[in-house]
């Protein structure tokens, strides 16, 4: 592109004056310089809906992202309780569990004793209540894990 100051500096308005061949020159000068404004203005406004197309879609794109995260935040806090929750779960049957074996073992005892008693000779009857009573706990041992179910 030529500039300006150059490209008027050539222009003398009285090589124009009764020159019929330069004013044709200058009259297609000017219906190019026309069609090529028309020309610009167009690729402009193309240009200008293409920047507003593109505006758009980025600030959708922005608005789907932060409902996507905003939906993977629920979620992660959703899933953090549930996890929160079965480790509280975990904890409690590993207590249960730790009762219910001590409760199985004291039971376990009750019966050896018994049995013990039962054989020999003298004791046959506080034998046979301590199998009884070491069967009672022993059973009561498998139903402690299962009570808050």
């Amino acid at each position: 592109m030529a500039d300006s100051d150059n490209l008027f500096s050539e222009f003398e308005p009285e090589d124009y004056v009764d020159n019929k061949p330069m004013i044709r020159v200058l009259a297609l000068s000017e219906g190019k310089a026309q069609e090529t404004i028309i020309q610009l203005r167009a690729q402009h406004e193309t240009i200008r809906r293409s920047l507003e197309r593109s505006q758009r879609e980025l600030n959708e794109t922005k608005l789907s992202h932060e409902q996507r995260n905003g939906t993977q935040q629920t979620e992660i806090a959703r899933l953090t309780g549930e996890l929160e929750a079965t480790k509280q779960s975990l904890a409690e049957l590993s207590r249960q569990s730790t009762v219910a074996v001590a409760v199985a073992w004291v039971g376990t005892v009750l019966i050896g004793f018994g049995v013990n008693l039962v054989t020999g000779d003298d004791q046959q009857a506080l034998g046979l209540a301590l199998i009884g009573l070491g069967a009672v706990v022993g059973g009561a041992a498998f139903l402690i894990p299962r009570r808050k179910r």
